[in-house]
């Protein structure tokens, strides 16, 4: 495979991953989340996990800006201490990324409100 090649690749691999980790609907209003942390939280309620690059780009919200690491910490910490009070854990794996336990990955699918014509 040539460079153009394995360019065209990596750029549709990116436009896929963009739409899988854009959020398709809403956590309840008074979870109070910033726009950044709903798209952090959606992109880890689908799987109940996400490793540290995937959440830079949930964060960044499939713009095509990748949002630094530290500013995702930032706001998963911050995330943390909003959701905690509603039974909701984040949790973290130094250096690989963040996770849901089983508990907190079923409260946030119940929380969730799929936008119009989306399945939950």
């Amino acid at each position: 495979m040539n460079s153009a090649d394995r360019i065209d690749e990596l750029e549709e691999t990116v436009l896929q991953l963009r739409e899988l980790l854009r959020p398709l609907g809403q956590f309840p209003m008074e979870w109070k989340l910033s726009p950044m942390q709903a798209r952090i939280l959606a992109a880890l309620q689908r799987g109940g996990e996400i490793s540290i690059e995937a959440a830079c780009l949930a964060a960044g919200g499939g713009s095509g800006n990748l949002t630094s690491q530290e500013v995702v910490r930032q706001h998963v910490s911050r995330m943390r201490v909003k959701v905690r009070k509603y039974g909701i854990g984040i949790h973290a794996v130094h250096g690989v990324g963040y996770y849901l336990d089983k508990d907190s990955l079923a409260i946030t699918r119940a929380g969730y409100r799929p936008a119009h014509g989306v399945e939950k």
